[in-house]
């Protein structure tokens, strides 16, 4: 029985199926760039700065969380990232495994992103297919 709320319940589930579909299209170009391309959840951002962003990531393909400069961008928590990026010392921080998008002479470094409506709607789908609820 669909009931009232039905064709809304099917509507929800398309377009979280859509979200789903682009985020497995970001994880795909991660894996056929090679080494230095990540796809990255943005957890939490701690400091906007005139030549860019400090946050907290989450790796997608190894859930392994850093903190990172997003060279001469302004990201919100919540999106999903496809970047380029490289490993450092932060000498803020002191941490060794800092992720640099991007470089003070290269550019932003980020390739392409899910806003984060699109990557919470993602998110539901893939919490509903590991549920067999998709």
């Amino acid at each position: 029985m669909l009931g009232l709320f039905g064709p809304l319940n099917r509507r929800r589930a398309e377009r979280d199926a859509n979200a789903a579909a682009q985020l497995y299209e970001l994880r795909e170009r991660a894996r056929s760039s090679g080494r230095g391309a990540y796809v990255v959840h943005v957890l939490s951002v701690y400091q906007q700065a005139h030549r860019g962003t400090k946050a907290f990531v989450k790796n997608d393909a190894t859930g392994a969380v850093r903190d990172a400069w997003f060279w001469w961008s302004r990201i919100k928590p919540g999106e999903i990232l496809l970047v380029e990026a490289s490993s450092g010392w932060g000498p803020h921080s002191g941490r060794t495994d800092v992720l640099y998008v991007g470089g003070e002479h290269r550019g932003r470094g980020i390739s392409q992103g899910l806003p984060s409506g699109t990557a919470k709607r993602a998110r539901r789908h893939e919490a509903r297919a590991r549920a067999g609820r998709a």
